[in-house]
Protein backbone atom coordinates (compact mmCIF):
# COMPACT_ATOMS: atom_id res chain seq x y z
CA UNK A 1 0.00 0.00 0.00
CA UNK A 2 1.26 3.48 -0.83
CA UNK A 3 1.42 6.24 1.77
CA UNK A 4 -1.68 8.01 0.44
CA UNK A 5 -3.68 4.78 0.49
CA UNK A 6 -2.62 4.19 4.11
CA UNK A 7 -3.61 7.74 5.06
CA UNK A 8 -7.01 7.28 3.37
CA UNK A 9 -7.51 3.96 5.16
CA UNK A 10 -6.72 5.48 8.56
CA UNK A 11 -8.97 8.49 7.90
CA UNK A 12 -11.88 6.30 6.78
CA UNK A 13 -11.69 4.20 9.95
CA UNK A 14 -11.66 7.05 12.48
CA UNK A 15 -14.71 6.80 14.70
CA UNK A 16 -15.87 9.61 17.02
CA UNK A 17 -15.00 8.59 20.55
CA UNK A 18 -18.43 9.40 22.04
CA UNK A 19 -21.43 10.66 20.10
CA UNK A 20 -23.14 12.06 23.21
CA UNK A 21 -20.15 14.27 24.01
CA UNK A 22 -19.98 15.30 20.39
CA UNK A 23 -23.69 16.26 20.47
CA UNK A 24 -23.12 18.46 23.54
CA UNK A 25 -20.36 20.50 21.84
CA UNK A 26 -20.92 23.31 19.41
CA UNK A 27 -20.49 22.68 15.69
CA UNK A 28 -17.31 24.78 15.73
CA UNK A 29 -15.84 22.70 18.59
CA UNK A 30 -16.70 19.45 16.81
CA UNK A 31 -15.20 20.66 13.54
CA UNK A 32 -12.04 21.85 15.31
CA UNK A 33 -11.77 18.52 17.14
CA UNK A 34 -12.11 16.57 13.91
CA UNK A 35 -9.43 18.64 12.17
CA UNK A 36 -7.12 18.37 15.17
CA UNK A 37 -7.67 14.59 15.43
CA UNK A 38 -6.88 14.11 11.74
CA UNK A 39 -3.74 16.26 12.03
CA UNK A 40 -2.46 14.34 15.08
CA UNK A 41 -3.24 11.00 13.42
CA UNK A 42 -1.44 12.09 10.27
CA UNK A 43 1.66 13.22 12.21
CA UNK A 44 1.68 9.98 14.22
CA UNK A 45 1.34 7.90 11.03
CA UNK A 46 4.23 9.74 9.36
CA UNK A 47 6.41 9.28 12.46
CA UNK A 48 5.50 5.60 12.59
CA UNK A 49 6.44 5.13 8.93
CA UNK A 50 9.76 6.86 9.58
CA UNK A 51 10.36 4.59 12.60
CA UNK A 52 10.40 1.62 10.22
CA UNK A 53 13.69 2.96 8.79
CA UNK A 54 15.28 2.50 12.22
CA UNK A 55 16.42 -0.51 14.21
CA UNK A 56 17.30 -0.91 17.88
CA UNK A 57 19.51 -2.98 20.09
CA UNK A 58 18.74 -3.46 23.77
CA UNK A 59 21.73 -2.63 25.91
CA UNK A 60 22.41 -5.43 28.37
CA UNK A 61 24.28 -3.66 31.14
CA UNK A 62 23.10 -0.42 32.70
CA UNK A 63 25.69 2.01 34.01
CA UNK A 64 25.77 3.06 37.66
CA UNK A 65 24.52 6.52 36.60
CA UNK A 66 21.54 4.98 34.79
CA UNK A 67 20.69 2.80 37.78
CA UNK A 68 20.86 5.79 40.14
CA UNK A 69 18.46 7.69 37.82
CA UNK A 70 15.94 4.83 37.92
CA UNK A 71 16.56 3.53 34.38
CA UNK A 72 15.21 0.00 34.00
CA UNK A 73 15.93 -0.50 30.29
CA UNK A 74 18.08 1.08 27.61
CA UNK A 75 18.21 0.80 23.80
CA UNK A 76 20.48 2.14 21.08
CA UNK A 77 18.35 3.27 18.12
CA UNK A 78 19.95 3.90 14.75
CA UNK A 79 19.05 4.35 11.10
CA UNK A 80 19.33 1.00 9.34
CA UNK A 81 21.62 2.40 6.65
CA UNK A 82 24.05 3.95 9.16
CA UNK A 83 24.06 1.21 11.81
CA UNK A 84 25.17 1.90 15.40
CA UNK A 85 27.87 4.47 14.52
CA UNK A 86 25.30 7.28 14.90
CA UNK A 87 22.63 6.34 17.38
CA UNK A 88 20.18 7.77 19.89
CA UNK A 89 19.61 6.44 23.36
CA UNK A 90 16.11 5.52 24.52
CA UNK A 91 15.70 4.79 28.24
CA UNK A 92 12.83 3.36 30.27
CA UNK A 93 12.46 5.37 33.48
CA UNK A 94 9.51 4.47 35.66
CA UNK A 95 7.67 2.77 32.81
CA UNK A 96 7.97 5.78 30.48
CA UNK A 97 10.37 5.95 27.52
CA UNK A 98 12.63 8.97 27.08
CA UNK A 99 14.83 9.66 24.03
CA UNK A 100 18.08 11.60 23.82
CA UNK A 101 16.68 13.58 20.84
CA UNK A 102 14.07 15.21 23.18
CA UNK A 103 11.53 15.54 20.34
CA UNK A 104 9.00 13.64 22.48
CA UNK A 105 9.39 16.15 25.31
CA UNK A 106 8.92 19.15 23.00
CA UNK A 107 6.03 17.77 20.92
CA UNK A 108 4.23 15.54 23.41
CA UNK A 109 4.25 12.66 20.92
CA UNK A 110 6.63 9.71 20.84
CA UNK A 111 9.49 10.35 18.40
CA UNK A 112 10.45 7.80 15.75
CA UNK A 113 13.22 6.46 18.02
CA UNK A 114 10.69 5.63 20.77
CA UNK A 115 8.26 4.20 18.22
CA UNK A 116 11.08 2.00 16.93
CA UNK A 117 11.64 0.61 20.44
CA UNK A 118 7.89 0.13 20.96
CA UNK A 119 7.43 -1.40 17.51
CA UNK A 120 9.14 -4.72 18.15
CA UNK A 121 8.03 -5.60 14.63
CA UNK A 122 10.99 -3.66 13.13
CA UNK A 123 13.87 -6.07 13.81
CA UNK A 124 17.34 -5.27 12.52
CA UNK A 125 17.40 -8.15 10.03
CA UNK A 126 14.31 -7.00 8.08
Amino acid sequence: MHVEERHDFVRSNLIPYDEQIQAEHSDAANECGEIFSHKITEIFSETNLEAQNYANEKRGQLTDDQISCGVSGSWMVFRRSVRPSKSRLVEDIGGKLFCSCHVDVNSGEPCHHIQCVLGILYPLDK
